[in-house]
């Protein structure tokens, strides 16, 4: 199996195809081919990061198990455990910061 750029620059694995040129092996993803090396590109980098930190935050998050609790609850059982667990304001502020840092997960993920 080889490494190619197929002009203008997209890098595949296997079989060369015609016009392909032989490259060495890529780095990674966040790697472009510059004409004679690979070379870091700064914005794929960050771009990279950015992902590898949210599902890091991701997995975290979901990790709490409260979080885990209400993730895996219907709706009509998410009202039932607010009913149940939500009697006064320290209750209140302990499922507040639940959903809060759900939300801010999810809006995170989703508005960048």
């Amino acid at each position: 199996m080889g490494y190619y750029i197929t002009p203008p620059a997209s890098y595949h694995e296997g079989d060369a195809q015609y016009g392909d040129i032989v490259v060495p092996q890529r780095p990674d993803s966040t790697y472009i081919w510059n004409g004679s090396a690979w070379a870091q590109d700064a914005t794929l980098k960050v771009a990279q990061d950015e992902i590898v930190r949210l599902e890091t935050e991701r997995s975290a998050v979901a990790q709490v198990p409260a979080i885990k609790t209400l993730v895996a609850m219907t709706p009509a059982q998410v009202d039932a455990w607010i009913l149940a667990n939500v009697t006064d304001l320290a209750s209140a502020r302990t499922a507040l910061g639940i959903l809060a840092k759900i939300v801010a997960v999810i809006a995170r993920a989703q508005l960048k």
